[in-house]
């Protein structure tokens, strides 16, 4: 077991155990454990550093150091850790740092993707150790793309390439003046390799790349001369098919940087059959436009509501496009417009029939609207002549005008409302005997009570007068009633200048009468008696005409 291990041990078990008597021995584990804490603090500052500058290998070996610092971060977190941070700060003991427990998470992944590098770094070790410098820059490489954030991985491989870069360029030479296809190959391959940090004199690529492109060169000569050959024949022989598979070929030697050496005429057949597909290609899309606009026209052709003005404009339409119609295709179109006109025409006469005929339907109508209305007001006209001579008890006239309705007019007589006047008229009629006895009877009484100078109570007087104006009478009986109330007026007019003359004089004597008493000195009451007993008598010969002259 570690001290460190121990130690944890200890604190474990004292917290467990609730064992806090022994104050030194707690002092002594709590500075070591601080002391711990602090050390897992400076070693994962450390790697830290490490990892910020990008020192991958750096961090992983200052994590895998004796003792492992994950390892060692794992104990001082152990279960009781916070426990034991309480149990300092309530016994005044030195309180443990807090661990940059964001490091960890860094570091494990940096010790992950080290492990991946290990079988990298064991064969770059080996060889150099070994000495073999230049097979070592090709393991270099591997480790810089695989760890590209570590700059020292860039500074061991700048320094191994200027090392080796003068033998790459003492094999070039050699490649070059020997003609060594292979050994061109190698060469140019290591120069210009992708990852190489030591960049190789610019006119020794150059030279390098030419001689490699001079066997290149040759092949693609040979086939840019069989590619023209085959594009003439093409071209010959009109042959789309084969333009249109061999010009991206054509056009894929264009780019090639070794294709220097262009057959005779390359770029004129080129430019010809590109321009010559491009050609068959606009013919062959107005074809199949056409082809398309002549299958809409004949769609739109055998539409039932297509309409003339639609047809005649499609069919131009369609004659402006650069085209070959079909034979017969302009007859059937002039054939179908001149039935489309006149079916249009037939429908246009259609129109105009129906709307004479509805025109002719909404006069009949008003026609009948206004007979109807005319009718309707000359039977109010009647009804209202026939209940004025109701009212009015013109019982004959109003028999003979319906009796010449009847017979000159029977559609107005045999209206209800003028069957119920008939009806009124007949009960009036068989009513009028009685009636006109009644009324003769009662206009009879009040003549015979106007004889007698009107010798009743008033109110039985407007009792009579009341029950004859109840009664339907004739203008002669009215005319009668109407003169005994003209005269009722005036004698009642007369009794009233009348009595109001009576009571005026009787006015008159009593003041007469009284001015005597009081200017008469009477000895005793008799003067005074017999004169109040003139005055009684003078006052109730007035009494009847006071009664008249409140009542008038």
């Amino acid at each position: 077991m570690t001290p460190e291990q121990n130690l944890i041990q200890q604190l474990s078990k004292i917290l467990e155990n609730r064992q806090l008597d022994n104050q030194a021995l707690l002092e002594e584990l709590a500075e070591q454990y601080a002391e711990l804490c602090s050390l897992v603090n400076t070693r994962l500052q450390r790697s830290a550093e490490y990892l910020h500058k990008g020192l991958l290998s750096e961090a992983v070996y200052e994590a895998h150091s004796a003792p492992n610092l994950l390892e060692l971060a794992a104990l001082v977190q152990f279960e009781h850790a916070k426990r034991w941070a309480v149990v300092c700060d309530d016994l005044g003991l030195r309180k443990p740092p807090l661990l940059h427990t964001e490091t960890l998470e860094e570091l494990r992944q940096a010790c992950t993707q080290e492990k991946g590098l290990q079988p990298l770094l064991r064969e770059f070790r080996r060889l150099v150790y070994q000495g073999l410098q230049a097979e070592a820059i090709p393991v270099l490489r591997k480790i810089r793309q695989a760890d590209p954030d570590n700059s020292s991985w860039q500074s061991n491989l700048q320094t191994f390439e200027e090392a080796d870069l003068p033998n790459w360029l003492e094999k070039a030479q050699l490649a070059l003046q020997q003609d060594d296809l292979a050994q061109l190959r190698q060469v140019y391959a290591e120069l210009s390799h992708p990852q190489r940090v030591v960049p190789a004199p610019p006119e020794i690529l150059r030279r390098l790349n030419r001689a490699l492109q001079a066997e290149k060169a040759a092949e693609l000569k040979l086939e840019g001369e069989n590619l023209l050959r085959r594009l003439q024949e093409a071209m010959q022989k009109q042959d789309l098919a084969s333009l249109s598979r061999l010009l991206p070929r054509g056009q894929d030697l264009e780019g090639e940087e070794a294709f220097y050496q262009q057959p005779e005429g390359w770029a004129q057949c080129l430019q010809e059959a590109e321009e010559l597909l491009a050609s068959k290609k606009q013919e062959l899309a107005q074809q199949a436009e056409f082809e398309r606009q002549l299958n809409e026209f004949r769609s739109a052709f055998n539409t039932e509501s297509l309409k003339p003005a639609e047809l005649r404009q499609a069919w131009q339409e369609l004659q402006a496009e650069p085209g070959r119609l079909p034979e017969g295709l302009q007859e059937q179109v002039e054939t179908r417009l001149l039935e489309m006109n006149r079916r249009q025409e037939r429908q246009k006469n259609l129109r105009r029939l129906a709307i004479s005929v509805f025109s002719a339907l909404v006069l009949l109508f008003l026609a009948l609207l206004g007979y109807g209305w005319q009718q309707k007001r000359q039977l109010l006209s009647v009804l209202k002549e026939l209940k004025d001579d109701y009212e009015q008890a013109r019982f004959q006239e109003m028999q003979d005008k319906l009796d010449n309705l009847k017979r000159y007019r029977p559609r107005i007589y045999n209206q209800a409302q003028l069957q119920s006047m008939e009806h009124k008229l007949k009960s009036a009629l068989s009513e009028q005997g009685e009636r006109s006895r009644n009324a003769e009877e009662l206009l009879a009484s009040l003549d015979e009570l106007r004889r007698s100078r009107y010798m009743r109570d008033e109110a039985e007087i407007r009792s009579l007068l009341d029950s004859a104006e109840a009664m339907l009478l004739t203008e002669s009986e009215k005319r009668r009633l109407n003169s005994w109330k003209e005269a009722w007026a005036n004698w009642r007019e007369s009794q009233r200048r009348e009595s109001n003359a009576v009571l005026q004089r009787v006015c008159t004597q009593f003041r007469s009468a009284r001015s005597s008493m009081s200017a008469l000195n009477l000895a005793g009451f008799e003067a005074e008696r017999k004169t109040l007993g003139e005055l009684r008598l003078l006052f109730e010969s007035a009494l009847p005409h006071l009664n008249r002259a409140e009542q008038t």
